[in-house]
């Protein structure tokens, strides 16, 4: 992965820095990262289908113009290609076109709604956060522009799925990096010192710290196995049964 790209995918969660900790910002720009490379990967099937349909010495040839038009939106045409099915109101230009809306949150989960609906082999992997994200008006939309400067085509240079894959590994380790010097937070439940309060109540409230304990290590497991297996189910490396097995073996 170049210099270029690093510095691209940095400011991108830079923007994030000051609204949202480091484990939420992160997730913000994967899932981000994720939506621009399935719909590049998209758009580069349709542009060969295109050309395919147009060309008089294809298999695919079709001499009607109409009838090329409606077989670039055939769903089988691009699963058939080990090529994600992204629905129009989640491709890329879609998102980019609407990133000023004050919704555009909302949007995005909805986008990734759909694509799960389409791709039963993403059904329940994605992250969907950006509708209850806490960020500054018209922070994601900035996100989103400079989201759209990462090409993820064959034509850009790179394998996409491998690129893909190093885009996660280096976000990972630059959060991993700020959050180990900002040092970790975990909520304290404060009880009144010298109080009938702090008496009745004491028992009760520290089960309950330990309990917040309990969930924030075990929310910190499962998004770390998330961001692990998600590439890896995306470049075909891993398959969703040996993925639920892995996942499986998490303890609870």
């Amino acid at each position: 992965m170049n210099q270029d790209l690093k510095k691209t995918l940095w400011a991108a969660a830079d923007k994030l820095h000051a609204s949202m900790d480091a484990a939420d910002y992160k997730h913000i720009v994967l899932g981000l990262t994720f939506l621009k490379y399935i719909s590049d990967a998209f758009d580069e099937r349709r542009t060969e289908l295109e050309a395919a349909f147009a060309d008089e010495s294809h298999d695919l040839y079709l001499p009607d113009t109409d009838d090329r038009t409606l077989a670039a939106e055939e769903r089988d045409c691009y699963t058939m290609a080990n090529v994600f099915w992204v629905p129009g109101p989640a491709r890329w230009e879609s998102i980019r076109a609407n990133a000023k809306q004050a919704d555009i949150g909302t949007r995005i989960d909805r986008a990734l709604d759909a694509i799960e609906a389409d791709n039963p082999r993403l059904k329940g992997i994605l992250d969907k956060r950006f509708g209850r994200a806490q960020l500054e008006p018209g922070k994601l939309g900035e996100l989103i522009d400079l989201i759209s400067t990462i090409g993820f085509t064959s034509t850009e240079g790179h394998h996409a799925k491998d690129l893909l894959g190093e885009v996660y590994e280096y976000l990972r380790g630059q959060v991993a990096s700020a959050e180990g010097k900002k040092g970790g937070h975990r909520p304290r439940v404060a009880l009144p010192s010298g109080t009938s309060i702090a008496a009745a109540a004491g028992p009760t409230l520290r089960v309950l710290q330990a309990r917040i304990a309990v969930n924030d290590d075990q929310a910190k497991v499962l998004g770390e196995l998330r961001d692990t297996l998600l590439p890896r189910l995306i470049s075909g490396r891993l398959r969703l049964p040996e993925a639920r097995a892995i996942r499986d073996e998490v303890p609870a």
